[in-house]
Protein backbone atom coordinates (compact mmCIF):
# COMPACT_ATOMS: atom_id res chain seq x y z
CA UNK A 1 0.00 0.00 0.00
CA UNK A 2 1.44 3.36 -1.04
CA UNK A 3 0.52 6.36 1.10
CA UNK A 4 1.09 10.06 0.49
CA UNK A 5 2.32 12.74 2.86
CA UNK A 6 4.37 15.95 2.90
CA UNK A 7 7.53 16.76 4.81
CA UNK A 8 9.79 19.77 5.27
CA UNK A 9 13.50 19.42 4.55
CA UNK A 10 15.68 22.51 5.05
CA UNK A 11 12.56 24.70 4.76
CA UNK A 12 11.63 23.09 1.43
CA UNK A 13 8.39 21.17 0.95
CA UNK A 14 8.85 17.62 -0.31
CA UNK A 15 5.90 15.48 -1.40
CA UNK A 16 6.38 11.80 -0.63
CA UNK A 17 4.70 8.53 -1.50
CA UNK A 18 5.99 5.64 0.61
CA UNK A 19 5.38 1.91 0.29
CA UNK A 20 3.83 1.45 3.73
CA UNK A 21 4.05 -2.34 3.54
CA UNK A 22 7.84 -2.18 3.73
CA UNK A 23 7.73 -0.68 7.22
CA UNK A 24 7.02 -4.18 8.53
CA UNK A 25 10.06 -5.79 6.89
CA UNK A 26 12.69 -3.05 6.65
CA UNK A 27 15.55 -3.60 6.39
CA UNK A 28 15.65 -6.67 4.19
CA UNK A 29 19.33 -7.60 4.06
CA UNK A 30 18.77 -9.71 0.95
CA UNK A 31 17.94 -6.54 -1.00
CA UNK A 32 20.81 -4.34 0.07
CA UNK A 33 21.18 -2.12 -3.00
CA UNK A 34 19.28 1.14 -3.45
CA UNK A 35 18.36 1.96 -7.05
CA UNK A 36 17.19 5.47 -7.83
CA UNK A 37 15.52 6.85 -10.94
CA UNK A 38 14.86 10.58 -11.31
CA UNK A 39 12.60 11.68 -14.16
CA UNK A 40 11.44 15.13 -15.23
CA UNK A 41 7.91 15.16 -16.69
CA UNK A 42 7.28 17.58 -19.52
CA UNK A 43 4.38 19.26 -17.70
CA UNK A 44 4.45 20.62 -14.17
CA UNK A 45 2.68 18.34 -11.71
CA UNK A 46 -0.13 20.08 -9.83
CA UNK A 47 -1.29 17.07 -7.79
CA UNK A 48 1.54 14.64 -7.13
CA UNK A 49 -0.60 12.06 -5.35
CA UNK A 50 -3.01 11.78 -8.31
CA UNK A 51 -0.11 11.80 -10.76
CA UNK A 52 1.62 8.96 -8.93
CA UNK A 53 -1.47 6.74 -8.85
CA UNK A 54 -2.76 7.55 -12.34
CA UNK A 55 0.23 8.11 -14.63
CA UNK A 56 0.76 5.00 -16.84
CA UNK A 57 4.54 5.38 -16.93
CA UNK A 58 4.78 5.55 -13.14
CA UNK A 59 2.66 2.40 -12.93
CA UNK A 60 5.03 0.62 -15.29
CA UNK A 61 8.15 1.74 -13.46
CA UNK A 62 6.83 0.90 -9.98
CA UNK A 63 5.83 -2.62 -11.00
CA UNK A 64 9.52 -3.27 -12.00
CA UNK A 65 8.72 -6.88 -13.04
CA UNK A 66 9.49 -8.28 -9.58
CA UNK A 67 13.15 -7.29 -9.78
CA UNK A 68 13.03 -5.43 -6.47
CA UNK A 69 10.90 -3.60 -3.93
CA UNK A 70 9.46 -0.23 -4.83
CA UNK A 71 10.29 1.78 -1.70
CA UNK A 72 8.83 5.19 -2.42
CA UNK A 73 8.77 8.35 -4.50
CA UNK A 74 9.55 11.99 -3.86
CA UNK A 75 8.60 15.13 -5.79
CA UNK A 76 10.90 18.11 -5.46
CA UNK A 77 12.09 20.87 -7.82
CA UNK A 78 9.90 19.50 -10.66
CA UNK A 79 11.68 16.12 -10.56
CA UNK A 80 10.02 12.82 -9.65
CA UNK A 81 12.39 10.61 -7.68
CA UNK A 82 11.67 6.86 -7.58
CA UNK A 83 13.51 4.53 -5.20
CA UNK A 84 13.82 0.74 -5.13
CA UNK A 85 15.65 -1.91 -3.09
CA UNK A 86 17.02 -4.94 -4.92
CA UNK A 87 19.64 -7.68 -4.79
CA UNK A 88 20.56 -7.15 -8.47
CA UNK A 89 20.93 -3.45 -9.18
CA UNK A 90 22.27 -4.02 -12.70
CA UNK A 91 19.18 -5.99 -13.74
CA UNK A 92 16.77 -3.48 -12.21
CA UNK A 93 18.52 -0.50 -13.80
CA UNK A 94 18.31 -2.26 -17.17
CA UNK A 95 14.56 -2.92 -16.77
CA UNK A 96 13.82 0.65 -15.70
CA UNK A 97 15.89 2.10 -18.54
CA UNK A 98 13.98 0.06 -21.11
CA UNK A 99 10.65 1.50 -19.94
CA UNK A 100 11.63 5.15 -20.25
CA UNK A 101 10.36 7.06 -23.29
CA UNK A 102 13.04 8.14 -25.72
CA UNK A 103 14.44 11.57 -24.91
CA UNK A 104 13.00 11.80 -21.39
CA UNK A 105 15.26 13.64 -18.96
CA UNK A 106 16.38 11.21 -16.29
CA UNK A 107 19.12 10.17 -13.91
CA UNK A 108 19.50 6.49 -13.06
CA UNK A 109 21.93 4.91 -10.63
CA UNK A 110 22.44 2.78 -7.51
CA UNK A 111 24.18 2.75 -4.15
CA UNK A 112 24.80 0.07 -1.50
CA UNK A 113 22.40 0.54 1.43
CA UNK A 114 22.34 -2.64 3.51
CA UNK A 115 20.70 -0.96 6.50
CA UNK A 116 18.11 0.80 4.32
CA UNK A 117 19.21 4.17 5.73
CA UNK A 118 17.67 6.10 2.86
CA UNK A 119 14.30 4.48 3.45
CA UNK A 120 14.32 5.36 7.13
CA UNK A 121 15.73 8.86 6.68
CA UNK A 122 13.94 10.11 3.56
CA UNK A 123 10.86 7.97 2.95
CA UNK A 124 9.56 6.49 6.19
CA UNK A 125 7.23 8.97 7.95
CA UNK A 126 7.96 10.01 11.53
CA UNK A 127 5.39 9.80 14.33
CA UNK A 128 3.82 13.17 13.54
CA UNK A 129 3.64 12.40 9.83
CA UNK A 130 2.06 9.00 10.52
CA UNK A 131 -0.55 10.77 12.64
CA UNK A 132 -1.37 13.08 9.74
CA UNK A 133 -1.52 10.13 7.33
CA UNK A 134 -4.05 8.40 9.60
CA UNK A 135 -6.07 11.61 9.94
CA UNK A 136 -6.19 12.00 6.19
CA UNK A 137 -7.41 8.44 5.68
CA UNK A 138 -10.28 9.03 8.11
CA UNK A 139 -11.26 12.25 6.33
CA UNK A 140 -11.25 10.45 2.98
CA UNK A 141 -13.45 7.73 4.48
CA UNK A 142 -15.87 10.40 5.73
CA UNK A 143 -16.04 11.99 2.27
CA UNK A 144 -16.72 8.62 0.65
CA UNK A 145 -19.69 8.19 3.00
CA UNK A 146 -21.12 11.56 2.00
CA UNK A 147 -19.90 13.64 4.93
CA UNK A 148 -20.04 17.45 4.71
CA UNK A 149 -16.74 18.49 6.27
CA UNK A 150 -17.97 22.07 6.71
CA UNK A 151 -20.67 21.02 9.16
CA UNK A 152 -20.07 20.94 12.89
CA UNK A 153 -18.79 17.56 14.08
CA UNK A 154 -18.41 16.29 17.61
CA UNK A 155 -14.99 14.73 18.23
CA UNK A 156 -14.38 12.36 21.12
CA UNK A 157 -10.94 11.92 22.71
CA UNK A 158 -9.73 9.32 25.23
CA UNK A 159 -6.71 9.64 27.55
CA UNK A 160 -5.14 7.09 29.88
CA UNK A 161 -3.05 8.40 32.79
CA UNK A 162 -0.85 6.85 35.46
CA UNK A 163 -2.04 9.24 38.19
CA UNK A 164 -5.11 11.23 39.04
CA UNK A 165 -2.95 14.36 39.08
CA UNK A 166 -1.89 13.79 35.46
CA UNK A 167 -5.51 13.40 34.45
CA UNK A 168 -6.49 16.60 36.21
CA UNK A 169 -3.72 18.60 34.51
CA UNK A 170 -4.70 17.28 31.10
CA UNK A 171 -8.34 18.05 31.80
CA UNK A 172 -7.59 21.66 32.72
CA UNK A 173 -5.57 22.24 29.54
CA UNK A 174 -8.28 20.69 27.40
CA UNK A 175 -10.95 22.85 29.01
CA UNK A 176 -9.04 25.94 27.89
CA UNK A 177 -9.16 24.55 24.33
CA UNK A 178 -12.96 24.30 24.47
CA UNK A 179 -13.31 20.63 25.35
CA UNK A 180 -16.14 19.24 27.43
CA UNK A 181 -15.43 16.49 29.95
CA UNK A 182 -17.68 13.51 29.26
CA UNK A 183 -16.26 10.91 31.64
CA UNK A 184 -13.62 10.38 34.32
CA UNK A 185 -13.23 6.77 35.36
CA UNK A 186 -10.75 4.42 36.98
CA UNK A 187 -9.95 1.00 35.55
CA UNK A 188 -7.91 -1.05 38.01
CA UNK A 189 -7.02 -3.56 35.30
CA UNK A 190 -5.02 -1.00 33.34
CA UNK A 191 -1.49 0.23 33.94
CA UNK A 192 -2.69 3.75 33.12
CA UNK A 193 -5.85 3.34 35.15
CA UNK A 194 -7.11 6.94 35.28
CA UNK A 195 -9.24 7.45 32.18
CA UNK A 196 -10.46 10.75 30.76
CA UNK A 197 -12.96 11.17 27.92
CA UNK A 198 -13.56 14.60 26.39
CA UNK A 199 -15.37 16.00 23.37
CA UNK A 200 -15.10 19.14 21.33
CA UNK A 201 -16.89 20.48 18.26
CA UNK A 202 -15.64 21.84 14.96
CA UNK A 203 -15.40 21.22 11.23
CA UNK A 204 -13.73 18.10 9.87
CA UNK A 205 -11.31 19.57 7.34
CA UNK A 206 -7.88 17.95 7.42
CA UNK A 207 -6.05 21.11 8.51
CA UNK A 208 -8.42 21.50 11.45
CA UNK A 209 -8.01 17.86 12.46
CA UNK A 210 -4.23 17.93 12.12
CA UNK A 211 -4.11 21.00 14.38
CA UNK A 212 -6.22 19.62 17.21
CA UNK A 213 -4.70 16.13 17.05
CA UNK A 214 -1.24 17.67 17.35
CA UNK A 215 -2.37 19.79 20.32
CA UNK A 216 -3.95 16.97 22.29
CA UNK A 217 -1.11 14.53 21.52
CA UNK A 218 1.43 17.05 22.84
CA UNK A 219 -0.66 17.65 25.97
CA UNK A 220 -0.83 13.91 26.69
CA UNK A 221 2.91 13.53 26.11
CA UNK A 222 3.64 16.50 28.37
CA UNK A 223 2.06 14.62 31.29
CA UNK A 224 3.44 11.18 30.32
CA UNK A 225 -0.01 9.89 29.44
CA UNK A 226 -1.47 7.96 26.53
CA UNK A 227 -3.76 9.62 24.00
CA UNK A 228 -5.89 6.95 22.34
CA UNK A 229 -6.99 9.08 19.41
CA UNK A 230 -10.15 10.75 18.22
CA UNK A 231 -13.42 9.56 16.75
CA UNK A 232 -16.38 11.30 15.17
CA UNK A 233 -19.60 10.46 13.33
CA UNK A 234 -20.86 11.38 9.90
CA UNK A 235 -22.36 14.83 9.43
CA UNK A 236 -24.62 15.10 6.40
CA UNK A 237 -26.59 18.15 5.27
CA UNK A 238 -30.27 17.99 6.14
CA UNK A 239 -32.76 17.83 3.29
Amino acid sequence: MSVYYRRKEQNELVEVVVNYDLIEIAPDYMTSKLVYLFIKPVDKIEDFESYFHQDPLIGELVSNDGAGYFAGARYIDDWVELYFYTRDSKLLRHLLKEKLPSGMQHDLGSNPDEEWRFFFDKLNPNVAQKREINNRHVVLDLLEEGDDLDLEHEFEHIFFCHTESQREKIKQELLTLGHTVEEETTDELLDRRFVLVTTHKGDAHIDTINLFSKQVTEIASKYHSLYDGWTTTLARPTE
